[in-house]
């Protein structure tokens, strides 16, 4: 990508969604009943979200409000809102002054929680629920309710158990893999995350066992495009299988016949480069952005919109 860092899904779609925002102008613009965007709008008069007048009684009998401003919700208090109601407690805080209240960052928790898991269904993996569960464990007291919505998922996902696979349940997987997979010309060059996400499709549509709990992504992500010299990329990601005999890749870009152990992958794709400088991600396979940080990102979770679709199945035969 002559010396460009290859951008993930997430900042593409982070970029689109900014398109046209003007910055001295609000209003909300409903998406779902259960998600509310704050966009962009005319100056005239601000739209409240649908739901906003039933939004009331959030907060009564609790808090230690001084009268200037809303009253502070206890974390049982905001455990107990819904999105819109959540939505209504922050528009209140922003509307006033004296700066952050002792509750904006549990509702902005909460608010990201229920986007994130409005609905559930997505997570299709063990490993996805308890990633999940590990980041809404940073802030327990406001998520109970999806906290036991995820574990409830997670053991529904968990049974019955699967065993690493065998050499020849890896070579079946990769056999399919091979008959429905192609690689675009531009993916040497990026859109790497697409090629691997078709692949975790093409898993999970034959192997469903195998994919809630023995298929993960391993990205390699560096701070810039020293990756895979002469393509220079700055990252890379493709489909990894938890088999007996170690961890291996399934990367129709570099390796177009057979799959590869992991340590072999992450040398090609680091090349001469340090491991300190590159570090290797294993993440869930559902989330299609590209992970920065340790832990869960809700951000990684990008709605996958027609664009992102058209790009993940121009991968498949």
């Amino acid at each position: 990508m002559s010396g460009e860092r290859k951008r993930s899904a997430s900042e593409r779609d982070r970029d689109r969604d900014h398109e046209g925002y003007e910055s001295d102008e609000e209003r909300y613009e409903g998406g779902t009943d259960a998600k509310r965007r704050k966009v962009r709008s005319g100056s005239s008069g601000e739209e409240e979200p649908e739901g906003y007048e039933e939004a009331e009684g959030y907060g009564d009998g609790g808090g230690d409000g001084d009268g200037d401003g809303p009253p502070v919700l206890t974390e049982a208090e905001i455990a107990a809102l819904d999105i819109d109601e959540v939505f209504a407690a922050l528009d209140e805080r922003d509307d006033g002054v004296g700066g952050e209240t002792e509750d904006q960052s549990g509702l902005e928790f909460r608010r990201d929680a229920l986007e994130l898991l409005t609905p559930v269904t997505w997570i299709t993996s063990v490993l996805a629920a308890d990633s999940v569960l590990g980041w809404l464990g940073t802030f327990p007291g406001v998520v109970t309710d999806l906290s036991a919505t995820v574990t409830a998922r997670r053991a529904q996902l968990a049974a019955p158990p699967v065993p690493p696979l065998t050499p020849e349940q890896r070579q079946a997987v990769w056999t399919h893999v091979a008959a429905h997979i192609t690689v675009p010309a531009r993916a040497l060059g990026d859109g790497c995350e697409y090629l691997a996400h078709a692949v975790c499709e093409a898993v999970d549509g034959q192997f469903p066992d195998v994919s809630r709990a023995r298929l993960a992504k391993l990205w390699v992500v560096a701070d810039s495009g020293i990756l895979h010299p002469p393509e220079k990329w700055g990252h890379h990601v493709a489909p990894v299988l938890d088999c007996a005999d170690g961890e291996f890749v399934l990367d129709p870009l570099l390796s177009p016949h057979t799959p590869l152990a992991r340590d072999a992958w992450l040398a090609q794709v680091r090349g001469a480069v340090q491991a300190a400088r590159a570090p290797e991600l294993r993440r869930a396979w559902e989330p299609l952005g590209c992970p920065r940080q340790a832990g869960f990102e809700p951000g990684t979770k990008v709605a996958i919109g027609r664009t992102d679709r058209e790009q993940i199945d121009a991968c498949k035969r």
